[in-house]
């Protein structure tokens, strides 16, 4: 996974995303809009730079979500329960 954004940005936009972010607070729908119009840039510049097809990116693109689906996002934690402690059921 690539973690430097600026890698394939042009230099005169070479300012990250969340520095961008922060001069502006942003509501929920333009944070959407914003991540929206991002990763359709990013998936432009990739498909004309390294010739990718339409399968190959969305499945790209099915890979990426499926480790957003399947990743833990709630651990939970046992809760101490002193009353049943001598309970065996």
């Amino acid at each position: 996974m690539l973690r430097d954004y600026n890698y394939f940005q042009p230099k005169e936009t070479c300012q990250p995303l969340n520095l961008r972010l922060q001069l502006n607070y942003m509501n929920i729908n333009e944070q959407t809009d914003a991540f929206l119009f991002e990763m359709q840039a990013v998936v432009s510049k990739f498909k004309q730079e390294f010739d990718l097809n339409h399968a190959t990116i969305i499945g790209c693109m099915e890979m990426v979500k499926i480790d957003y689906l399947t990743e833990p996002t709630i651990e939970f934690q046992p809760e101490d329960d002193e009353e049943n402690d001598t309970d065996p059921f």
